[in-house]
C-alpha cells in the first residue's frame, strides 16, 4: 500500500502543515459540538425580539433560547478535555477528498437555506390568519436557523484559511 495516500501521517514524520490540519480538525470539532445549541438559541432570541417588538407573548422564545444555551453549554462541557489539551494534534494530510468535503458544506447549507425560505413562505401564504399566534415571530425564528448555521460555517472556513497561523499561535502558547 502506498503510504503517501493515507490521510493520517505518522507523528514523527509529520510536517507543520499536517499538524496544522490536525489542529484545524480539533478546532472545527469544538465548533460543531456547540453550534447546534447556538443555532437554537439564536432562533429563540429572534423569536423573543420579534415577539417583543409586536407586543406578543415571548415565553416560547425564552424557552427556546434557554434550551439552546443549555445545549451549547453541554456541548462546551463535553469538549472540555479537548479544549484545554496540551497534547499535540494528530497530524492529517490535506487531501482532495477533504477539499471536496470542505466545499460541499456551503452547497448543502445553501439547499437547507432555500428549503427554509420556501417553508417560511408557505407558512406565511397558507396559514389561516388569526389561527397561528406569533406567525411573524415564528417565520423569523425559522429564518434564523440557516443564518446561525452560516455564521458557524463561515467561522470554520475562517479557521481553515488560517490553520497555519492558528497552529503556530497554539504552539507558542503551549511552549510557555
Amino acid at each position: 500500500m502506498n503510504t503517501s495516500q493515507l490521510p493520517y501521517a505518522a507523528p514523527e514524520l509529520a510536517s507543520f502543515e499536517d499538524s496544522a490540519v490536525g489542529y484545524l480538525k480539533r478546532r472545527s470539532f469544538l465548533v460543531v459540538f456547540t453550534l447546534p445549541g447556538l443555532v437554537i438559541a439564536g432562533a429563540g432570541a429572534t423569536w423573543v425580539l420579534i415577539s417583543a417588538a409586536l407586543r406578543e407573548n415571548i415565553e416560547s422564545g425564552l424557552i427556546m433560547t434557554g434550551m439552546g444555551l443549555a445545549m451549547a453549554a453541554i456541548g462546551w462541557l463535553a469538549t472540555l478535555p479537548m479544549r484545554f489539551s496540551r497534547k499535540p494534534p494528530t497530524p492529517i494530510r490535506w487531501t482532495e477528498e477533504m477539499e471536496r468535503w470542505a466545499w460541499g458544506w456551503p452547497l448543502a447549507l445553501g439547499i437547507v437555506t432555500a428549503l427554509v425560505i420556501a417553508g417560511g413562505a408557505a407558512l406565511v401564504l397558507f396559514a389561516p390568519l388569526g389561527r397561528e399566534p406569533g406567525r411573524i415571530a415564528l417565520v423569523a425564528s425559522i429564518a434564523a436557523y440557516p443564518a446561525s448555521m452560516w455564521v458557524g460555517l463561515l467561522y470554520i472556513k475562517h479557521l481553515r484559511l488560517r490553520r497555519n497561523e492558528n497552529y503556530a499561535r497554539w504552539l507558542a502558547k503551549r511552549a510557555r
